[in-house]
């Protein structure tokens, strides 16, 4: 039984394809919607009052930071925007928070300095992180699967070109009567 080398790449094309392509499918599917994260955030939290002085705002993220990411060697501050309702404040662990087992610090800081409370909704973040961390896993086994379903496509297409030996003259050929 003597397969050539076009007919031995038609089972690694075909369920290379079939078995990732569904995830493929999800992480383009989460990775178009988290497009509209921002806007989806604000469309789901639309009790979160719109900054209308900046610079004020801004002070009160440094104060907010001060009292709550004193010990940081890192902030990160974003100014509001058309998109964002307020100061979105970012801050990395100290060593020793960091030893304790503590990840990064947000907080979204109102005019006053104050962290709002808003609706505990991920909303556009959620489509966000599924697109590269697929929520339900432990992050590394996500990306790792991200990463391998990317290959494995690359794969299917690379072999789906040897399968298909005649794939560029069949897709522009014009076939009036047919």
């Amino acid at each position: 039984m003597s397969k050539g080398f076009r007919q031995s790449q038609s089972t690694l094309h075909t369920w290379s394809g079939l078995l990732l392509g569904w995830v493929m499918f999800i992480i383009f599917v989460t990775g178009t919607m988290a497009f509209w994260r921002e806007g989806l955030n604000r469309w789901m939290q639309p009790d979160l009052p719109r900054v209308e002085r900046p610079l004020e705002a801004l002070a009160g993220a440094q104060r907010f930071l001060e009292a709550n990411g004193g010990k940081s060697p890192y902030w990160y501050i974003t100014m509001p925007s058309e998109k964002s309702p307020g100061v979105q404040v970012y801050w990395e662990p100290s060593a020793e928070d960091a030893a304790r087992g503590r990840r990064f610090g947000e907080a979204l800081i109102d005019a006053d300095g104050r962290a709002d409370r808003a609706r505990g909704t991920l909303g556009g973040e959620f489509f966000y992180r599924f697109h590269f961390d697929l929520h339900y896993l432990p992050v590394i086994y996500a990306r790792y699967l991200v990463s391998l379903a990317a290959m494995f496509m690359l794969v299917a297409i690379m072999t789906g070109i040897v399968t298909h030996k005649k794939i560029f003259k069949d897709f522009f050929t014009l076939r009036r009567r047919k």
